[in-house]
């Protein structure tokens, strides 16, 4: 019995000690859990305000190709804004919700007003200026290089500001994050390019010696039957297998083949006569197998310049800002061209492409359809629809595109898609930081 009443009294004690400990230990533990799901939060939040800031920095910096053009600025501001514009999907760009950057775990809009973009000539040791069409602040918009956006979301509530208060001291009842990210336009590796093969000059070759014979501002038309390769004119060409018309148009009315690279070896088609429709997709307009349920995204604008002699890439920039409809009539078997407010919801940047410059001339010997590799990528203005079958106006006979020169020159407008890192490769926008 008496070492029964001693046990009985450990045991109170230990039981005593674990309260005591339980009621020192409990808070700390709830304090730190407190402040896991605070900071969890807030990373959450720092994460999606980089996110939207890199869209912004690449998107922004697009436009930066070296052009004189005293309104890029704005361009500029109103890419990269876009990114995270809910009002813009369904208005002036194509864009769907769920590609809109949002905050507080995609609830929230951003405030347009407080994104900060600001231009600069170099990425360090110079002024970031917040430029504008109406002010430039000195800065022309030939030696705007970089592009960064800034934003600072501001008084996000500590949901455990009491209990963080106890182990941390006297804290605020917000925290803000905020993030920056820097774009600029480099060369790739590789792009997508539309089905195309730009015919160099042939006597280029032996130097490597671009411009490679070409003029900016010049009609291309595609060959016909009979008719040699030469300079004056484009084949098409396949990159991937199958190689035929059927794979052709799924490019054309797509987004062309991606990856190709400086040397990648394309093959000719020869003439393919029943690729009207596919071309005419990204003008908007669609017949037979292209309808109401199968519509590839048509370009912003469909203005024709069938009979209007070249250089017209000018116009179409007016007429894309416009969001210009197509200019003519069309056969009865396609549907009626798009409205304006129709391009302007639908749009995407579909007349303006990258193509594979190449030498042509090999096909001129059988069998005609041997690899030739690309030797440099050129930039393209689809120039009009093509007729398929009677009652067009404002259309072609034969696919034509308008050359604007190489797509890696400063000032080309064929800042596209591609994977970074390379020399001499289309520009494509990349983040600098």
């Amino acid at each position: 019995m008496r070492a029964f009443v001693p046990t009985l009294l450990r045991r109170a004690a230990q039981r005593g000690a674990i309260a005591i400990l339980a009621l020192i230990t409990l808070p700390i533990l709830f304090g730190f859990g407190a402040l896991v799901v605070d900071l969890a939060r807030l990373f959450v939040y720092k994460t999606e305000v980089q996110n939207a800031m890199d869209a912004c920095a690449l998107a922004a910096a697009s436009p930066l190709t070296g052009t004189t053009d005293p309104k890029i600025f704005d361009i500029a501001i109103a890419h990269g804004k876009a990114t995270m514009d809910i009002s813009k999907t369904n208005a002036t760009v194509a864009r769907t919700a769920n590609t809109v950057n949002r905050l507080h775990f995609q609830k929230d809009d951003f405030s347009l007003g407080d994104v900060q973009v600001e231009f600069s000539t170099a990425l360090s040791g110079a002024a970031w200026l917040a430029s504008t069409t109406a002010d430039n602040k000195g800065l022309l918009p030939k030696d705007a290089k970089y592009v960064r956006c800034t934003y600072e979301d501001n008084d996000n509530p500590l949901f455990f500001k009491p209990l963080l208060s106890v182990f941390l001291g006297p804290v605020g009842s917000t925290a803000a994050v905020a993030a920056d990210a820097v774009g600029t336009l480099g060369h790739a590796q590789g792009t997508c390019v539309f089905p195309i093969a730009i015919c160099i000059d042939p006597t280029k070759i032996a130097t490597d010696t671009p411009p490679w014979g070409l003029t900016p501002g010049t009609r291309k038309t595609a060959i016909k039957s009979g008719q040699q390769y030469g300079t004056g004119n484009f084949g098409w060409i396949m990159f991937t297998t199958p190689a035929n018309a059927t794979a052709l148009a799924a490019l054309i009315t797509g987004n062309g083949t991606c990856t190709v690279a400086l040397g990648s070896p394309g093959n000719a088609l020869g003439v393919v006569n029943t690729l009207q429709n596919a071309w005419n997709t990204r003008f908007g307009l669609y017949a037979n197998s292209y309808g109401a349920t199968n519509r590839p995204a048509p370009d912003f604008t469909a203005y024709s310049y069938a009979g209007i002699a070249s250089p017209n890439y000018t116009d179409y920039v007016t007429r894309l800002t416009a969001r210009a409809p197509f200019n003519g009539t069309v056969a009865s078997n396609y549907q009626l061209p798009l409205t304006s407010a129709q391009h302007g919801a639908l749009g995407k940047k579909r007349r303006l492409t990258t193509a594979a410059m190449v030498d042509c001339s090999i096909w001129n010997t059988p069998p005609g359809n041997q690899a030739s590799n690309v030797k440099d990528f050129g930039c393209i203005l689809l120039s009009a629809p093509v007729k398929s079958g009677g009652g067009w106006t404002a259309a072609t006979n034969d696919p034509e595109y308008e050359y604007l020169g190489l797509a890696n020159a400063v000032g080309s407008p064929c800042a596209s898609s591609g994977l970074a890192g390379g020399v001499y490769g289309p520009l494509v926008p990349v983040l600098a930081k």
